[in-house]
């Protein structure tokens, strides 16, 4: 498995587990009643912008533990400076599935807002689109490293 596949993974991990925090964490203050989302915006954007660092720096800690683990294991230095050809257009292909999703979930977010809905489900949704962009790119990049693109 090369290193690519490896961090394509290593994010899906991180960002599914993050967003699955998120959900437990929004999901017990709304059942317990600490704060109403329809009526405390502020509170619900605080906290959405609160898992954006969090999500950051967990990719970025995990990135690195993995780096140095795989120092340790293998002995080898990590050569995932070069970039080729075909790196850039897997990368390419990746990143535009990855803006069509957060595209696709922005106008889902901006409808619900229109026919009515609370503005925090728009917020949720545009949070999961978010999610789903870096999940979905990364799965095609382990899939085109894998196919042999």
């Amino acid at each position: 498995m090369s290193n690519e596949e490896k961090r394509s993974i290593i994010s899906i991990i991180s960002v599914s587990v993050v967003y699955i925090i998120y959900c437990i964490f929004v999901f017990g203050r709304f059942t317990s009643g600490s704060f109403d989302p329809v009526e405390d915006l502020s509170t619900w954007g605080l906290i959405i912008l609160g898992f954006i660092p969090v999500q950051i720096i967990i990719n970025i800690v995990i990135s690195i533990l993995y780096s140095i683990v795989h120092a340790v294991v293998t002995r080898e230095e990590d050569d995932s400076e070069m970039v080729d050809e075909r790196d850039k257009v897997i990368r390419l292909k990746a990143n535009s599935a990855a803006y069509m999703v957060v595209g696709v979930g922005f106008m889902l977010s901006v409808i619900t807002v229109a026919m009515g809905f609370p503005v925090f489900i728009m917020l949720n949704i545009v949070y999961l689109a978010f999610n789903l962009a870096e999940i979905i790119g990364s799965s095609i990049q382990l899939r085109f490293y894998r196919r042999g693109f």
